[in-house]
């Protein structure tokens, strides 16, 4: 007598299943942004080997945000890359949910634009940094002893974000405002879209590591704001933090194992 599955049964199986892919998809989730983190990361490592490589060949000066670009003043040589896959490199692989958001950067690039979600911090050369007196140009050298006193610390590549989606933008550059107030406004282009609300950092010294924030901040949309209260120069790990020594901010050197 052939054995036909009774309406129980068929139901268990289902329930079983059902627990199965409750348990697993999660993990499968987290499994594939873990990736995408790994391919962040590795990006991320071509960036500071570019701009060990753009500093060996520029008298040991860090690549301009303003132009890093630029075919012939930035370092896209360096990765030997070619202008009409240049997207490929300035795109954070784990950027889904920031450009579902509409914010990722839009930075012109020879006669085109491109989107970009990986940025550059204050420890890299500026061309055209805000002051209080207006823009002025703030090349940085990893000679500097002041400046690149701690080069393990000093975060030059991460994750970017931009607010305004359809703003172009002349560098794709990470701001710490000298503000109070929140943290939103004042990180508004730290993204930390990574698993366990982290953002991959390139640093000085050659090395890539996760970024995190303080316990006294929060994420928020996936990691796209920050709830909390900064107050300068800053409630989070040293990776914020600003330059190193003289001459833009004097009164906030940083030194190794402090945590603002």
């Amino acid at each position: 007598m052939k054995h036909t599955f009774t309406l129980i049964e068929l139901l268990t199986v289902m329930v079983i299943l059902a627990l199965l892919a409750a348990i697993l998809l999660p993990s499968l989730s987290y499994a594939r942004e873990c990736a995408r983190s790994s391919s962040c990361t590795s990006l991320l490592k071509q960036y500071a080997c570019a701009t060990s490589l753009y500093a060996d060949d520029y008298n040991d000066f860090f690549p301009d945000i303003r132009q890093y670009l630029d075919s012939d003043y930035g370092f896209i040589s360096y990765f030997s890359l070619h202008d009409s896959a240049i997207e490929y490199i300035t795109r954070c692989p784990a950027d889904g949910g920031t450009m579902a958001m509409g914010r990722l950067g839009l930075l012109p690039c020879g006669s085109s634009f491109i989107h970009v979600s990986i940025g550059g911090t204050v420890n890299l050369s500026d061309s055209a940094s805000a002051t209080s007196n207006g823009n002025a140009s703030f090349f940085q050298s990893r000679n500097d002893i002041f400046l690149n006193a701690a080069p393990s610390q000093r975060c030059q590549w991460t994750d970017y974000q931009n607010q305004n989606e359809n703003k172009i933008i002349s560098g794709a550059a990470m701001s710490i405002s000298k503000g109070y107030g929140s943290v939103r406004f004042t990180l508004a282009e730290y993204v930390f879209r990574h698993p366990n609300a982290t953002a991959n950092g390139a640093f000085c010294d050659g090395h890539v590591a996760p970024l995190r924030l303080a316990p006294s901040c929060g994420p928020a949309n996936n990691g796209h704001d920050i709830e909390g209260i900064w107050t300068f120069p800053g409630n989070c790990t040293w990776p914020y933090g600003p330059r190193q020594g003289p001459p833009r901010f004097p009164e906030t050197i940083m030194q190794p194992g402090i945590s603002f």
